[in-house]
């Protein structure tokens, strides 16, 4: 696995082919739960990311309509 760009969306990376390739929230959730499980802690369904990442947008002053459309 070879690191994305700056440029390149977040969380993915660049494939063998030189495909930009992005993590989806199953794949990510998956590997996280694996960790949770492996250390005896419960596991994460991803809503807590969501609501981390809108408050860490807001706290930076991004617009809420621009986090809002961005999902």
């Amino acid at each position: 696995m070879v690191s994305a760009r700056a440029s390149d969306p977040l969380f993915s990376w660049i494939d063998t082919k030189g495909n930009i390739r992005p993590l989806v929230k199953q794949t990510a959730i998956k590997f996280i739960n694996n960790i949770l499980v492996s250390w005896g802690w419960r596991m994460s369904f991803g809503h807590s990311f969501r609501i981390g990442g809108v408050s860490y947008y807001l706290a930076q002053k991004v617009d809420p309509k621009i986090i809002q459309i961005t999902g």
